[in-house]
C-alpha cells in the first residue's frame, strides 16, 4: 500500500489550522465574558441609579458581541443586531452620542466614529470615558445587569428581539 504523504500532512496541517482557530476563538469569548460578567469589584446598580447615569451621560457606546452567536442560528444575529439599533435610536432621541460597535469572532471590531474596521482593543480605548451596552447572545440566561460604567443586556433570540433595554432607557 502506497500512501501519499503530502495527503497526510496537508490533512494534519488543516485540522491544526482548524484547531488553533477554534482556540482563539474560545480565548477571545472566555476573555470578553471575564471582562464583561466576572466584576468582582463592580456590584450592580439599581435602576434608578441607573436612569440617573444616564441623564447625566452625554457619551454613549453600544457593543454588539456577534461572536456570541451560535453559528448555525439564523435569527440571532438580526435580533442582537436590531436590539442595538434600537438602543441606539433611544438614546439618540433623546440627545445623547451614540458610537456603535461591532465584536466578531476574530478579535475585530467593526464600528466607532469613522466606522472602520479594526482591532478590538482599539475599539475599547474608543469607548473609554463613555457608558457602555454591551448586547450579547446568551442561550442559556435572559437578564440585564446596570453597573456604573456599563450595561450587559444578555438572552436568547426571543430575549434579544424583545430588547426591553431599549424600553428601559428614561
Amino acid at each position: 500500500m502506497y500512501q501519499n504523504h503530502s495527503d497526510t500532512s496537508s490533512s494534519l496541517s488543516f485540522l491544526t489550522t482548524h484547531v488553533m482557530l477554534l482556540v482563539v476563538f474560545f480565548l477571545l469569548l472566555a476573555s470578553f465574558y471575564y471582562l464583561v460578567f466576572m466584576n468582582q469589584d463592580q456590584e450592580p446598580i439599581s435602576y434608578e441609579e441607573f436612569v440617573e447615569i444616564v441623564h447625566a451621560r452625554k457619551n454613549f457606546s453600544i457593543v454588539q458581541s456577534l461572536y456570541s452567536v451560535p453559528f448555525n442560528s439564523t435569527g440571532a444575529r438580526p435580533a442582537l443586531q436590531n436590539c442595538g439599533v434600537d438602543l441606539s435610536y433611544e438614546l439618540a432621541i433623546r440627545g445623547k452620542n451614540v458610537t456603535n460597535y461591532a465584536f466578531d469572532a476574530g478579535g475585530q471590531c467593526i464600528g466607532g466614529p469613522q466606522s472602520m474596521v479594526k482591532e478590538v482593543e482599539e475599539c475599547e480605548r474608543e469607548m473609554q470615558g463613555s457608558y457602555i451596552f454591551y448586547i450579547v447572545y446568551d442561550g442559556e440566561s435572559n437578564k440585564t445587569v446596570l453597573y456604573e460604567d456599563h450595561a450587559v443586556y444578555h438572552g436568547d433570540t426571543g430575549f434579544l428581539q424583545g430588547c426591553a433595554i431599549a424600553g428601559i432607557i428614561d
